[in-house]
């Protein structure tokens, strides 16, 4: 039994060993050329950003006309819809290349050697936070009055929920009131939520995550009443 049971645990190791996710997270493994073909590699750094920072990629072309053009394609959220160009750019003579883009929602990436030696390196993931304003009417409000919490989630999330976060005691955060995203314009949503304040409290909004993006949260503020 004891023998069968170990038999067991080494298919079990072999078949987690063997499979895995079909997409990295932000770097792809080298790929080795063999004699006579090329190979792509990808990095994405940082692999998670917050909306309208910048990822930039880079990898090496290896084996045959190492020195080649290389397209970045991406295929954005919900995914599947197939890869297009984002970047075309011209690797060195030892076939590195570097870009930075920016993904608006989570998508995947991948690095295409052009030319009669084509390869394509596999497939990275560049995850995106919304980014989420916080701004209060006053940090020193009168002990039981309300403060106005205001601000605005870029990319637009309209309809959606964002929490008003306070912190506890042990460092966790407690929902204290929730605000609804209103359309503001192209490139962004915006709240507004009176919560009535008691206590000194440090703050934040978060918005949860979607297909398209992960959760976000505010910078923290803290509320101190006279």
């Amino acid at each position: 039994m004891k023998r069968f049971i170990t038999t067991v645990a080494l298919v079990v190791g072999l078949i987690a060993a063997i499979g895995g996710p079909a997409v990295a997270v932000g770097t792809s493994s080298p790929a080795r050329a063999k004699p006579g073909t090329t190979a792509v590699s990808l990095t994405a750094k940082p692999a998670i950003v917050t909306w309208g920072q910048t990822t930039t990629f880079t990898g090496k072309v290896t084996g045959s006309g190492a020195a080649t053009t290389v397209e970045i394609q991406r295929d954005p959220y919900p995914f599947g819809d197939g890869f297009a160009m984002q970047r075309s750019i011209a690797t060195a003579k030892n076939g590195s290349f570097s870009v930075a883009l920016l993904a608006t929602v989570n998508t995947q990436y991948r690095a295409v050697a052009t030319g009669p030696n084509a390869a394509t390196s596999p497939t990275v993931l560049v995850r995106v936070r919304p980014k989420v304003g916080l701004s209060l009417s006053t940090a020193t409000p009168t002990a039981g009055s309300t403060v106005r919490f205001f601000g605005s989630v870029k990319p637009p999330h309209d309809a959606s929920p964002v929490s008003i976060q306070k912190r506890t005691a042990t460092g966790s955060w407690t929902t204290v009131a929730r605000a609804v995203l209103r359309a503001a314009g192209t490139t962004r949503s915006a709240y507004s939520k009176l919560v009535t304040i008691r206590r000194a409290g440090t703050y934040r909004v978060k918005i949860a995550a979607h297909g398209d993006h992960l959760s976000g949260v505010s910078r923290e503020r803290t509320i101190t009443p006279r």
